[in-house]
């Protein structure tokens, strides 16, 4: 019963803000069904607030199709709103329960994610499918789900897939991790973090959970971002805060706060995603930097005794997971010294 009660007092304006995303994104792939028409007129009778979440995500994502649809549906809700209202009212009650059952499951705030047990059950018993998948540092695994999109999960990262027929929720707890999403538009792909959530249709990206921020690099698609938090004021309030879209070719560093989208070169996207087949990649950053990522792929702690070798670029490739071989390369890349000087404490300073 607490389960239930938690789903039903879902602040509902994040559930508008989705199905108005999933309903945009959908004219945005084609025309829609004639019965598809039916269900988003009668979800926009609904509340002038679904109207609002409906125009502005439209305009969001330029989606001419919009327009349109409003206009025909002020045209004909002008025409029938008498007698639909008493036909359409038992109908909706049906759909807009599962609806808002499955955004509150999508949609739970960082609060409630951050104390999982009462959640996970609660969308255990929702779901058709529910998995955990962890790696340690220095290891990575590669996910098939349910519906063949595919998860490379980076080292140290811990993944939760809740799926249903009406939805997929992954919940990344920690870590890193990429996605190659099977398109399916009727069941939304959403990846839910600490710092905020990722919605996409069909596309390829990468989340990387950081300390009070999520990385996103878009390598196919578009998605959205929302921040768990209740913005809302009153219940009354159109003031919906808009998702933020990141399509092909663009990353950014999300918390919800100032996020700034910014355009990457095909190149760069390759080499900052170059982990999930296994390699590091580094195109000239600074061998400080360079080892700073490394880290994350080992328990050894690595020093920098000279602040000009610190500054040295590197440009190279190195394999996940081999660590001797790592420190080898970057002897060679850096004509550095390298000395273990504990078991887990690596020193480098310059030769000779």
């Amino acid at each position: 019963m607490a389960d239930n009660d938690r789903i039903v007092s879902m602040p509902d304006h994040k559930a508008v803000d989705d199905t108005a995303a999933i309903w945009v994104m959908r004219l945005d792939e084609g025309d829609l069904s004639t019965d598809q028409q039916t269900q988003l007129n009668q979800w926009l009778a609904e509340s002038e607030r679904h109207v609002a979440a409906f125009n502005r995500l439209a305009e969001l994502w330029s989606v001419l199709d919009a327009a349109v649809v409003l206009k025909d549906y002020r045209a004909a809700n002008e025409r029938a709103v008498a007698s639909s209202t008493s036909r359409s009212s038992i109908w909706w009650k049906t759909v807009a329960a599962s609806i808002l059952a499955a955004a509150a499951l999508v949609l739970l705030d960082t609060s409630e994610m951050q104390h999982g047990p009462e959640v996970v059950q609660a969308e255990r018993q929702a779901a058709t499918i529910y998995s955990t998948y962890t790696t340690a540092v220095g290891e990575q695994k590669v996910i098939t789900l349910d519906d063949g999109s595919l998860v490379t999960l980076n080292i140290n990262s811990h993944l939760e897939v809740v799926y249903s027929d009406r939805f997929r929720n992954l919940i990344l707890q920690k870590g890193e991790a990429h996605f190659q999403v099977a398109k399916n538009k009727d069941r939304p792909f959403s990846v839910r973090t600490p710092h905020g959530q990722v919605t996409a249709i069909g596309t390829t990206f990468a989340v990387r959970v950081l300390q009070h921020a999520i990385d996103v690099i878009v390598s196919e698609g578009l998605v959205s971002l929302e921040y768990p938090e209740h913005e809302q004021t009153t219940d009354n309030s159109t003031e919906l805060s808009p998702p933020v879209m990141v399509a092909t070719g663009q990353s950014i560093v999300f918390d919800g706060s100032i996020n700034i989208v910014e355009n990457v070169p095909v190149d760069v996207i390759d080499s900052k995603l170059y982990w999930h087949r296994g390699m590091l990649n580094f195109t000239g950053q600074p061998l400080e930097e360079v080892l700073q990522d490394i880290s994350r792929y080992t328990n050894l702690e690595i020093k920098i005794e000279d602040r000009q070798l610190a500054e040295l670029p590197v440009s190279g490739r190195l394999r996940i997971g081999e660590i001797d071989s790592m420190l080898e390369a970057l002897k060679m890349m850096t004509n550095a010294e390298v000395q273990r000087v504990t078991p887990t404490k690596v020193v480098l300073s310059h030769s000779g």
